[in-house]
């Protein structure tokens, strides 16, 4: 985890929920899929996290509500994309992570020089 940590290549968000649903975020989670849910009663910029496992979509949680919005602004802008699940002990407890990884931007891209 620390790997991410200090890297500004990363983005580490927090999942939350998850106790309260039938699946738990794993390796097999190679694919996310995220839904923006307007109408929920706790956090009108909700975003839910959903897997596909074997050709199934499963709820995982949500992103952390502190930093949905900003989550939500680089996905619409496809600025990050999801690169992984961490799991981690925190206070006795299980917090589960996504990392995001930042898109190179294309201007970045051209100015990069090879000597």
């Amino acid at each position: 985890m620390d790997k991410f940590l200090n890297n500004p290549q990363y983005l580490l968000i927090r999942l939350v929920g998850n106790k309260y649903c039938q699946k738990k975020p794993s390796s097999k989670d190679t694919k996310l899929k995220f839904k923006y849910e307007r109408d929920n009663p706790h956090d009108p910029n909700a975003i839910k996290v959903f897997t596909i496992r074997e050709d199934e979509i499963k709820p995982l949680g949500y992103i952390d509500k502190h930093r949905n919005i900003y989550v939500k602004e680089l996905i619409k802008a496809k600025k990050i994309r999801y690169k992984m699940l961490i799991k981690k002990l925190e206070y006795d407890e299980i917090q589960y992570y996504i990392v995001f990884k930042f898109k190179k931007n294309k201007k970045e891209k051209k100015n990069i020089v090879s000597v």
